[in-house]
């Protein structure tokens, strides 16, 4: 069995897309005309609580876990839904565009599965990475449905076997969604919730790293 994946997806926060300093001081901002008390964690404490599988998506979920008062989340995520791509300074890891041009070259489909809307996403990967994922294989906040079910409709939608998908993240949700899918999994260990020890699946630590850890992922299936 030859040992490449028919597709990946990619979840986009802490994979491709450098935002969690972005999030938290986007949070900090709105929290002190909200509530002065709310505490927002640092990078490392918000990690922490990532890495111990706290839920923290969609955005509802993140601003409960920061510390926002139930009664204004909801304005909270509008707020964040229209607001945060214009003042975000969240950027692309370096070599997100090199790493999946070479993957789209190479024949892989790929696809986005991810929490946040997609006027975010967009506007930070930009016309012309958008361009090297299939259409069919992009979802976002906006679809409503779990990320494992979101990877078997990828799998249908590209015609491709789900058991030779792989879908790239970084919470331990990413990798329950994955298994539940039956697709294969790569951690990343630079993003919002994986250290680079004692995990049961393939890591990367960094962009460069992606495709390597996808190709073992599929080696380890096609044994």
């Amino acid at each position: 069995m030859p040992q490449t994946p028919e597709a990946i997806f990619f979840d986009v926060d802490g994979v491709l897309i450098d935002s969690l300093k972005a999030h938290l001081e986007f949070c900090e901002d709105r929290a002190r005309k909200i509530d002065p008390r709310v505490k927002i964690p640092s990078v490392r404490e918000f990690r922490d609580l990532a890495k111990g599988g706290r839920k923290i998506s969609p955005m509802r979920e993140f601003f409960l876990v920061v510390g926002f008062p139930e009664n204004a989340i909801d304005a909270a995520v509008k707020d964040y839904e229209a607001n945060f791509a214009s003042e975000s300074k969240s950027q692309m890891f370096d070599g997100v565009v090199e790493m999946l041009a070479m993957l789209h070259k190479s024949g892989i489909k790929l696809g986005l599965i991810t929490s946040n809307v997609r006027r975010n996403v967009e506007a930070i990967l930009g016309d012309e990475t958008m361009g090297l994922f299939e259409p069919a294989g992009l979802f976002f906040h906006e679809v409503g449905i779990s990320k494992s079910r979101q990877i078997e409709m990828g799998a249908k939608a590209l015609q491709v076997d789900v058991k030779r998908c792989v879908f790239v993240g970084d919470l331990p949700a990413d990798e329950s969604a994955a298994r539940e899918a039956g697709s294969k999994f790569v951690g990343v260990t630079y993003g919002w919730g994986f250290a680079g020890d004692e995990l049961h699946f393939e890591t990367a630590e960094n962009v460069f790293s992606i495709p390597m850890a996808v190709q073992r992922a599929i080696y380890e299936f096609s044994k």
